[in-house]
């Protein structure tokens, strides 16, 4: 039987494989994912690392701490985006997030 949760897995894996926001598919991702997130909670993030991909891009490697766990992600931006300074998390599972 296939779920809504399984679905969304496999969406989520489909925004996650389309590549950084200047790709082809990077608008929709970027739209998908701050969608998505909307009603997540936030917590503070600290930059790991960041390095510039090319002209367009930064990567970064990003901790951020949920009920007393320590997590890790990263992401990749526009050069002209803000830092970030919040990372959303699913309540459920804190280990998966987005840097809106």
């Amino acid at each position: 039987m296939v779920t809504v949760d399984m679905i969304s897995d496999l969406l989520d894996l489909f925004v996650l494989l389309s590549g950084p926001q200047t790709g082809p598919f990077g608008p929709f991702r970027h739209w998908y994912m701050d969608r998505k997130t909307q009603d997540w909670p936030t917590a503070s993030v600290t930059i790991a690392n960041r390095r510039q991909k090319n002209t367009e891009i930064v990567a970064f490697s990003f901790t951020y701490s949920v009920g007393g766990e320590t997590y890790g992600g990263y992401q990749e931006c526009k050069v002209e985006d803000p830092a970030p300074a919040v990372v959303r998390y699913e309540p459920k599972r804190p280990e998966r997030s987005w840097i809106p």
